[in-house]
């Protein structure tokens, strides 16, 4: 990778100029080749030149040689008048190998404007808003995470037996060619006001943003008539908004107690604006409706979320006595029972799942306090929660353990007979009664204590005897505990339970 960069800078009175040019060049190649044989004498002549005497049906050779390249042109001006309105501008021009033939470039402008609105004039001078800034900001940039060949037809090799019983090699196509393939692209808009109350005791920021992205990378499914099983190619929009608020104070601030905080929220939603640029003509209550066309397999809907779980709306458990109703739909008692939407007494997915959730937070909390007491003692706390969101817990219809032994690995109150649970069903579940099976979704929110810390700093009277600059002692916990009504291993990962941690320290500089 080669970087040429020119900068340039200027002021003319209460005028100040920045500017920075820039022009890169990378290329990137990697090779690797793999052999493996079995059954043969090894030769420490010969090492793995010899491989090709091991047993032929045991031979593996594979190799792979690719190579990436890219170029980018940048300029870039800054301009500031009296430290009161800023202004930035951008523009950017990028090539990557990798897109098609027809698309291997695309140009990111930018801009962004900044009003620091307490130094003007007629701005009330005083202690109670002592700092106010207003920014906006506009700009484009791109995306281009894919294979260095996504856009080639690549090929493969594989053997066949002819007639005779040889074995023959032959090359073919594996991947279909897509010269159209271009940059996603991403188009944001934020707004933020940066503020500082009371001397700074309070300050903190607010953003408000809003994103469209399109022409989406994605490796879409093609149907088995055309010989291929998927493209890369770019489809559909999705539009994301929201707002992030950070806020610090010194709550307390005496020569025996010093108190802290800072808070950090965000919030936001997204939305598919389209997927395939077409419509369909379905008939809803008798009748002709057009609308999107909907991405089914993947749980992709034109104007839902992009994280929208599309699932049956489970309403309880059949209950003992409920052996006739349960029956219509092929379930027992303990059998979970969701919503017959269309009242067919079946359960397919196109009439009956329906939008039950999100699987991604619909707002994040964290919160930092800080506190000095008794002059060298310091305490820190961390609490951090996401909310709003649900989870696939499918350990409540099948419980997974690799011990024969034990059927149950999670201690939730199945039901039973002598336990007619209405939240959980039964242990072992007749989800056949389901078109496409059953997930079974909870409530993913939670509220971690993260981190603790408690330390002690030497007094300098110390210091000085020992010849350090600073010293300190600390304790601290790490995932103290979560507040959460999640049933399974963590609400933030399930793969595992987070382990508490407890660390025991002694920090110094000389």
């Amino acid at each position: 990778m080669v970087d040429n960069i020119l900068s340039w800078k200027k002021e003319f009175g209460d005028h100040t100029f920045d500017a920075t040019f820039l022009w890169n060049v990378e290329e990137l190649s990697s090779r690797r080749s793999f052999q493996q044989a079995s059954d043969f004498a090894p030769n420490e002549n010969l090492g793995f030149n010899g491989l090709q005497l091991g047993n032929p049906e045991f031979r593996v050779i594979d190799n792979n040689d690719e190579t990436r390249r890219g170029d980018a042109l940048m300029a870039r001006v800054n301009y500031r008048f009296k430290d009161k309105y800023l202004l930035t501008a951008s523009v950017r021009r990028d090539g990557f190998s990798a897109f098609g033939e027809r698309n291997p470039r695309a140009t990111f402008p930018a801009a962004a404007l900044g009003w620091v609105i307490s130094n003007e004039s007629f701005f009330p001078k005083g202690d109670f808003v002592n700092n106010l800034k207003l920014r906006f900001s506009w700009g484009k940039n791109g995306n281009r995470s894919i294979g260095n060949y996504a856009a080639l037809s690549r090929l493969n090799s594989n053997q066949y037996l002819t007639e005779d019983g040889v074995a023959q090699g032959v090359i073919f196509g594996g991947t279909l060619a897509n010269p159209n393939l271009r940059w996603e692209q991403t188009e944001a808009f934020n707004l933020g006001l940066d503020f500082g109350l009371l001397s700074n005791r309070i300050n903190g920021t607010v953003e408000l943003y809003k994103a469209n992205t399109r022409d989406l990378l994605v490796n879409r499914g093609l149907p088995a008539i055309s010989g291929f099983t998927n493209v890369n190619t770019n489809i559909g929009e999705v539009q994301n908004k929201g707002i992030e608020v950070s806020i610090n104070s010194v709550n307390i601030n005496k020569p025996n107690f010093k108190w802290s905080s800072g808070v950090v929220f965000s919030l936001n939603r997204n939305e598919i604006v389209d997927l395939f640029n077409d419509t369909e003509t379905v008939t809803i209550n008798g009748e002709e409706v057009t609308r999107p066309v909907n991405d089914v397999q993947n749980g992709w809907f034109v104007g839902q979320d992009i994280d929208v779980i599309w699932e049956y709306n489970i309403t309880g458990v059949w209950q003992q006595g409920e052996e006739a109703e349960a029956a219509r739909f092929g379930q027992f008692p303990g059998d979970y029972k969701a919503e017959d939407v269309n009242g067919d007494d079946q359960f397919t997915q196109l009439e009956d799942k329906q939008f039950i959730g999100y699987t991604t937070p619909r707002w994040r909390l964290g919160l930092r306090n800080d506190f000095t007491f008794l002059k060298n003692f310091n305490l820190s706390t961390f609490l951090r929660g996401e909310f709003g969101h649900k989870g696939n817990l499918n350990q409540l219809t099948h419980p997974q353990t690799n011990l024969y032994d034990r059927i149950n690995t999670y201690n939730i109150p199945y039901w039973t007979a002598e336990n007619p649970s209405n939240e959980y069903g039964s242990l072992l579940q007749n989800d056949q009664a389901f078109e496409t099976g059953l997930d079974v979704f909870r409530d993913r929110s939670y509220l971690r204590i993260q981190d603790v810390t408690l330390s002690y700093n030497l007094p300098k009277t110390v210091l000085d005897k020992v010849k350090f600059d600073s010293a300190s002692m600390y304790v601290s916990v790490r995932n103290l505990y979560t507040f959460t009504k999640w049933e399974g291993l963590d609400p933030e990962s399930n793969n595992a339970p987070l382990p508490r941690i407890f660390s025991l320290g002694f920090r110094f500089s000389l």
